[in-house]
């Protein structure tokens, strides 16, 4: 028989221990991920054509870039190479309005000299198609700003910005918030205090497995997010999880300000601040709220920032979440 020192009973004790902490978190999390999709919502009404082209942005970029389709912030790039899968906000059929702006403050490339001739922007809009089945592509437009046409003005402003317009003839149109309130004429510290809650609850909600509750908030945004960009159901939920399964990481009050989009209709929260210098002349307003996800592939786990965006029907209505973004360094959903 083999006798059991204390020091080993207690090393075996400790393996034992983490075994079952392991066991249980992982019985935890498909738990949680059961729960959230048991929660249908409104993806049940997904209609997925997959011979539907969606509007989607390439870019290849020296600088911080933000792109703004019809005043909308549709994709924030921090990476030299970013492709969109994301809601364009070309919920209208017709001319479309988009706008590149690029924050001069800080170069992302260390010990970048750029030469006239270089490319600070590579820029590539198009419609795309991407199935289990085919690929299709239909380029739209597509161009290139060089460092040469950057002008000394526009490094002192701290910004150099281009705007384009096309046309689009989108398969789903809606007008969630064309009838709502400007939400620029509130009180802003009364509107800062409900929009910072409405972030809160939303985390509170993950925080505590409240999938009911969740899914309730973001179910419209959801629906139309995923319809406009035509996903699979399974797609969405599968989005869903990632953001339900989340751990954030959320800053106080009183380094958030607000930030307004199409006239005043809709809101979101951003930092005070740049994310790098902590000055607050940041040309691009990046949100307060991030988070991590674990991925499949090194680096394991890559930093997530995530941005909410509200309206008012009418000014006595609380605020509706209407879209959602979700922006990281790899985008690895």
């Amino acid at each position: 028989m083999i006798k059991i020192t204390p020091v080993r009973f207690q090393f075996k004790k400790r393996i034992i221990s983490r075994l079952a902490i392991t066991i249980l978190c992982t019985i935890l999390s498909v738990s949680c991920t059961g729960q959230i999709n048991e929660e249908k919502g409104l993806v049940e009404k997904i209609i997925y054509n997959k011979s539907k082209l969606d509007y989607s942005v390439n870019l290849q970029t020296h600088y911080p870039v933000e792109v703004f389709v019809n005043n909308f912030p549709v994709i924030q790039s921090l990476v030299r190479v970013n492709s969109s899968f994301i809601d364009m906000a070309i919920h209208k059929k017709g001319t479309q309005k988009l706008k590149i702006v690029l924050d001069l403050n800080v170069t992302l490339m260390k010990g970048y000299t750029p030469k006239n001739e270089d490319p600070v922007l590579k820029f590539k809009l198009e419609k795309t198609n991407i199935t289990d089945e085919f690929y299709e592509e239909k380029e739209i437009e597509n161009f290139e700003i060089l460092y040469s046409d950057l002008k000394k003005e526009d490094f002192e402003k701290g910004y150099y910005s281009k705007e384009i317009t096309f046309e689009a003839n989108p398969e789903y149109e809606f007008n969630s918030w064309k009838n709502a309130i400007d939400l620029r004429l509130l009180d802003k510290n009364i509107l800062l205090d409900n929009v910072y809650k409405a972030y809160e609850t939303l985390i509170s909600d993950i925080k505590n497995a409240n999938a009911k509750s969740f899914v309730h908030k973001i179910q419209l945004a959801e629906y139309e997010i995923s319809q406009l960009r035509g996903m699979k159901k399974e797609w969405v939920y599968k989005e869903r999880e990632r953001l339900y399964n989340n751990e954030f990481k959320w800053m106080p009050k009183d380094s958030c300000k607000l930030v307004f989009f199409d006239e005043g209709k809709l809101v979101s929260l951003a930092r005070k601040y740049d994310i790098w210098s902590k000055k607050d002349t940041s040309v691009i307003d990046f949100t307060p709220l991030s988070g991590k996800w674990e991925k499949g592939s090194v680096p394991r786990f890559i930093t997530y920032y995530h941005n909410f965006y509200y309206t008012k029907p009418k000014s006595d209505a609380p605020l509706q979440l209407i879209r959602y973004r979700t922006f990281t360094y790899d985008m690895d959903l």
